[in-house]
């Protein structure tokens, strides 16, 4: 408990720090002033060893940043060809519990295979979209869907939904092409922490145990 307590302190910490550096920049109104802010917001993502929370703190403060309805990430089970929900903002356990959706029926497969952001006009009349009634309980309308992208391979998407039909500015498309390349290379560097992690505990273990045969 103590563990999940000082984690979730720290997320808080992480995401207010971020906020601030955010809203700090899009103040000065310059859009270099918006990409330094993008990049001032994944360093800050980057400082967490941990997978979800660097997923957490991505969607909420693109979601904040970005006055979305709703921001989630889906990353690719590449064994499966299926894109899991990882994190949402959203509150709705409805929302939360969606489930995986394989690469070829879905808009954010096609974003990944066009390795390029995809935009949706309103969800609610797409026929391609999967899940129209939570749309239209939601109150959700357009949509732009993000490759996560490293090294020329996707690790997931990045999806973000307005409240209203609206378009998508230039400088707000680039601005999340850059948070979702800076955080495709921050989501592969925590899945190497845990497999490092993972093969510590293992060589501990076998060490133990053969020490314990030994004896």
């Amino acid at each position: 408990i103590k563990k999940d307590t000082a984690k979730s302190a720290n997320l808080a910490m992480l995401a207010s720090e971020a906020l601030r550096a955010f809203r700090s920049a899009y103040d000065a109104g310059a859009r270099a002033s918006k990409i330094g802010a993008v990049s001032e917001v994944t360093r800050i993502i980057g400082d967490s060893p941990y997978l979800e929370e660097v997923l957490q703190l991505l969607v909420n403060i693109t979601a904040q940043q970005f006055q979305y309805r709703v921001c989630t990430v889906r990353l690719l089970d590449e064994e499966n060809q299926e894109l899991v929900l990882r994190a949402t903002q959203s509150t709705d356990k409805a929302y939360q519990r969606k489930r995986a959706i394989k690469l070829g029926e879905s808009i954010a497969g096609r974003a990944i295979e066009q390795d390029g952001p995809v935009i949706i006009p309103d969800v609610q009349v797409e026929e391609d979209y999967v899940g129209h009634d939570l749309a239209v309980e939601q109150g959700l309308h357009s949509m732009i869907c993000v490759p996560l992208t490293i090294r020329d391979r996707s690790v997931g998407v990045m999806s973000c939904y307005t409240g209203e039909v609206r378009e998508f500015p230039a400088d707000e498309i680039h601005a999340l092409e850059t948070i979702a390349k800076q955080a495709a290379i921050t989501i592969e560097h925590a899945k190497l922490q845990v497999r490092h992690t993972l093969m510590q505990e293992m060589h501990h273990r076998v060490k133990n145990n053969l020490q314990q045969v030994v004896s």
